[in-house]
C-alpha cells in the first residue's frame, strides 16, 4: 500500500506532531506501508536530522504557493485567479496524480478548503479530519474523523486524530528532539525575538532591557537564537541590549537541530508565541512565552501539567478578541502585546531560574 501524510502546517506544528507520525509507521495498520511525507520545506532540516527513518520517502514544498497569504484577505475574489498560483497548483496534482497513492491522509485539525481541493480525487481513499461545522469540501473525503475539541491542547487533539486513523488507542508520549541525557545546565539564557507575524513580535527594546536585567543582576549570558529570517531583530537586540562579551547571535547560523541544542544547554529560554517556545519545551527547559493572550489559548498554551512542559505563559492580563474585521483583530493583538512590560518578563523569570539554580545539573 502506497501512502501520502500530509503535514503543511509551520515548525512548532511539527514539534507537537512528530511523536504522533512514529506511532502510525509503528502501528500495524501502516507498518508495512510505503509512506510518502508531503512536508512543508520550513521544518526539513528538523525532520532529515531526527526523524528520517520516518518516512520511505519525502516531498517539501512551500505552503505559501498553494494557498493564500494574509495579504490575500483583503482580495477574496481575485488571489485564486493568479496564474502562479493555479500553476503550482496544476503541478503539484500531477506529481501526485503519477505517484499513484491508495490512501492519502491530512491529519491535521485545521481544515483549509484549498487545501482539501488541492488533494480532492487524487487517490481512491482520501481521510481527513472533521471540522467543527460541516465544510463545502467534506464530500472529498471518503473518511473524516471526528472534529477534536477546540479547547483541547494541540497535541492531545493530534492524538485523537491518530486514534481513529489507527482504529486503536495509541497512548503516545511528547517525544523530545534530541535526546534528554545529554541536557546540562548552564550560566545562559538562550532569547528568540523573531516571529512570522507582526502580531506576535515583542519591541526588540523591551527584549534588550531583559537581557541587561538578566547580564547585569543575575550574571547570566544571553545567546540570541532564531532563523535566517531573524538575523536582523537579533542583530538589533545584540547592540541595544549592548553588552559586549555578554551577548551574541546566534540567528541563521546552523540548523534547526543546532537551535534545538542550544536550548537544551540554557537555563532558560525567552520566546515570542513561536517555534521557540515548543523547542524549550520538548527540551524540557523552563521556557517564557510572551502572547498576546489571543491566538493559540487553549491549542498551543499553556500546556497541560500532564505532558511534564515547564512553560510559563506571559500575556497582559484580560485580553479579549472582540473586533469582528480582520485588520482590527490583528490590531487588537498588537496592543495586547505592547502592554506587556519587560518587568511582567523579569517577574516571570525570577522563580524558573531560582527553581533552575537549585534543581541538581544533569
Amino acid at each position: 500500500m502506497r501512502v501520502l501524510v500530509v503535514r503543511l502546517d509551520a515548525i512548532g506544528d511539527y514539534v507537537l506532531w512528530r511523536s504522533c507520525f512514529r506511532a502510525l509507521r509503528a502501528s500495524p495498520r501502516f507498518r508495512g506501508a510505503h509512506v510518502t511525507l508531503l512536508g512543508n520545506r520550513s521544518w526539513k532540516q528538523l525532520f532529515e536530522a531526527t526523524d528520517v527513518g520516518l518516512a520511505d520517502d519525502t516531498i517539501w514544498v512551500n505552503p505559501a504557493d498553494y494557498i493564500k497569504k494574509s495579504v490575500d484577505n483583503l482580495f477574496p475574489f481575485v488571489w485564486p485567479l493568479r496564474p502562479s498560483f493555479r500553476r503550482k497548483r496544476l503541478m503539484l496534482r500531477d506529481l501526485l496524480a503519477s505517484r499513484r497513492y491508495d490512501r492519502i491522509l491530512l491529519p491535521t485539525a485545521s481544515r483549509n478548503p484549498w487545501i482539501d481541493r488541492l488533494f480532492a480525487s487524487l487517490s481512491p481513499e482520501l481521510w481527513g479530519v472533521s471540522s467543527s461545522v460541516a465544510l463545502p469540501t467534506d464530500s472529498v473525503y471518503t473518511r473524516l474523523a471526528p472534529a477534536p475539541s477546540p479547547s483541547a491542547f494541540i497535541f492531545q487533539q493530534n492524538c485523537s486524530i491518530l486514534d481513529f486513523f489507527l482504529g486503536e488507542e495509541s497512548r503516545i508520549g511528547f517525544d523530545s528532539l534530541i535526546s534528554l541525557a545529554a541536557v546540562s545546565d548552564s550560566r545562559r539564557v538562550a532569547i528568540f525575538p523573531g516571529a512570522s507575524h507582526w502580531t506576535k513580535r515583542w519591541p526588540i527594546g523591551s527584549f534588550a532591557e531583559v537581557a541587561r536585567y538578566l547580564i547585569d543582576v543575575r550574571g547570566l549570558e544571553v545567546v540570541v537564537v532564531g532563523g535566517p529570517d531573524d538575523r536582523q531583530r537579533a542583530a538589533l537586540l545584540v547592540a541595544r541590549t549592548s553588552r559586549p562579551g555578554r551577548i551574541r547571535s546566534e540567528a541563521g547560523c546552523g540548523t534547526l537541530l543546532n537551535m534545538a541544542e542550544t536550548i537544551s544547554r540554557c537555563a532558560l529560554v525567552i520566546s515570542n508565541d513561536t517555534c521557540a517556545t515548543h523547542f524549550g519545551a520538548a527540551q524540557r527547559v523552563p521556557t517564557l512565552c510572551i502572547t498576546n493572550g489571543i491566538v493559540g489559548k487553549n491549542t498551543f498554551w499553556p500546556y497541560p501539567a500532564a505532558m511534564n512542559c515547564p512553560l510559563c505563559v506571559v500575556t497582559a492580563g484580560e485580553c479579549k478578541k472582540t473586533a469582528s474585521n480582520l485588520l482590527a483583530n490583528q490590531v487588537g493583538c498588537y496592543r495586547n502585546l505592547l502592554r506587556i512590560a519587560p518587568v511582567d518578563v523579569i517577574s516571570a523569570a525570577e522563580p524558573l531560574l531560582d527553581a533552575r539554580q537549585k534543581s541538581p545539573q544533569k
